[in-house]
């Protein structure tokens, strides 16, 4: 008996995880589209390819990482922001509306009109680009992102037409020194200075 109703719970466990990644997966595809065919067709081969290599244990792929070529997608829940997205890069896992949610409803609710605000690690402007319309015309962003993600960065800016983003290309640090930035395009979203944990670094000042 005991077996049995472990054995219904695995089960009722495994029925709950499908279930969550079924809505977050209609709720990636509602909220989150691509610009033109190419970036609609990569986007959901991404998704749908990446849930079942995930499910066959791909636990390190993420969104992006199946995509070949840069992608553009609109994302609603970002104030109907558009991101270009670099190829093989875990940059899309950063526009679903699953990721950080909740973090940006507090970023928008202490945003108003006029505002001035600093996004650290802009990364390609996630952030930058909702905060900067939130803020309109009489607000500033300013946006430090020290890795060569800012490419994409100044991408997204130009295709959302903000114009009230400063770009710093220096690193947010305590002391004024020379710093080396650790950065792997693959997990673009987590560049260090802490540890040699990427294979590429970049030499920036604070």
């Amino acid at each position: 008996m005991h077996t049995f109703h472990k054995t219904v719970g695995i089960q009722m466990k495994k029925v709950s995880v499908l279930k969550k990644s079924l809505r977050a997966g209609i709720t990636a595809v509602l909220d989150v589209r691509g610009t033109d065919f190419y970036s609609k067709a990569s986007y959901l081969s991404d998704l749908l390819l990446g849930v079942m290599l995930r499910r066959l244990g791909a636990k390190n792929l993420l969104p992006g990482h199946l995509i070949f070529r840069d992608i553009c997608v609109k994302a609603k829940y970002l104030e109907d922001s558009i991101f270009c997205i670099p190829a093989k890069s875990d940059a899309l896992l950063c526009v679903m509306p699953y990721y950080e949610t909740l973090t940006f409803k507090i970023v928008k609710s202490l945003l108003k009109p006029g505002d001035v605000a600093i996004d650290v690690g802009a990364h390609i402007g996630v952030y930058t680009i909702p905060m900067a319309k939130i803020v309109g015309s009489k607000g500033v962003i300013v946006a430090i992102e020290p890795s060569p993600i800012r490419k994409y960065l100044y991408k997204n800016i130009e295709l959302n037409d903000v114009r009230n983003v400063v770009v710093s290309e220096k690193a947010a640090y305590s002391t004024q020194r020379r710093l080396e930035l650790y950065f792997d395009l693959t997990h673009c979203g987590i560049s260090s200075i802490m540890g040699n944990w990427a294979n590429k670094f970049v030499k920036s000042k604070p």
